[in-house]
């Protein structure tokens, strides 16, 4: 089953705000996130971004950078 690709624009802002807490190596986009697209059971949708902290103080500065729609489900 093929991967399907979001058609969403990502929220540049957000992505800029997320790459200031962990870095550029940190926010994974396009072709460099398919590998999350997939679990263990089904091929997913190609995620718009992954976020990869380093430690504990990144995580809870990028779960703080999250809109409140994203946090909350």
């Amino acid at each position: 089953m093929p991967v399907k690709t979001r058609t969403a624009p990502a929220d540049t802002g957000l992505l800029a705000r997320l790459e200031a807490i962990v870095g550029s190596g940190g926010v994974l986009t396009g072709d460099a996130a398919l590998p999350f697209a997939t679990d263990v059971y089904r091929r997913l949708e190609t995620p718009l971004a992954v976020i990869r902290p380093a430690d504990v103080e990144q995580l809870q500065a990028v779960l703080q950078a999250l809109p409140a729609c994203l946090r909350n489900g």
